[in-house]
């Protein structure tokens, strides 16, 4: 590897570390502004925090499978030579930071039974994840900590499935950068898991 290449690497990598850094401070703002909304006894009703996670996160999945792209998730496609994927940090953010118009629409379309049974499935079982919290939240709490439990629920549903999907496009983007070195960061990290000390092993 020439100083170049080694450059190059290294500014695809820094890329990378700034799109991470997007989603852990998503993440943290998603978490403050849930902990400040909900009621103040909502960790009494885990389902509340459960049912927005299930909600966020086959909402995500329904929008990658509804989206116009979504056959741009395949290896196959994440690392030829024209691969759509193979754009700068800036493109990368403007087309997928958050879901498209199209997206959306190919998801308002899943939901009364058109575009393949995946999406369908995904998005009818986002649907029902949401009615259920919402269930949750009018039989759990009375007066003003139902609305609380309410904004809540939807609040931590929309940031999951906003991250979820951001997260699943860094990934085949972060592929795409990083190429081979993807693969040995993948080996690397399931050796280190693979022969991890067990906990029995530490506490002996």
């Amino acid at each position: 590897m020439d100083v170049g290449e080694l450059m190059g690497w290294m500014f695809d990598a820094a890329a990378i570390g700034v799109a991470v850094a997007i989603v852990l401070a998503a993440m943290r703002l998603g978490t403050l502004q849930y902990t400040l909304l909900a009621p103040h006894d909502a960790e009494g009703v885990p389902l509340l925090s459960s049912l927005a996670f299930a909600s966020g996160l086959t909402a995500a999945v329904a929008f990658v499978l509804a989206a116009p792209h979504a056959a741009e998730f395949s290896l196959h496609r994440i690392f030829a030579e024209n691969s759509s994927w193979n754009v700068a940090l800036g493109e990368f953010l403007a087309r997928h930071a958050l879901p498209g118009l199209a997206t959306l629409a190919g998801a308002g379309q899943a939901l009364i039974g058109a575009g393949g049974a995946a999406p369908v499935a995904a998005v009818w079982l986002a649907a029902l994840a949401t009615m259920a919290g919402l269930l949750v939240c009018l039989r759990s709490w009375r007066g003003r900590p139902r609305w609380r439990a309410v904004m809540s629920f939807v609040l931590l549903a929309a940031w999951t499935a906003l991250i979820a999907h951001y997260a699943i496009h860094l990934a085949a983007w972060g592929l795409m950068q990083l190429g081979f070195w993807a693969f040995l960061l993948l080996l690397l990290a399931f050796q280190r898991w693979r022969y991890r000390p067990s906990r029995h092993a530490a506490h002996g």
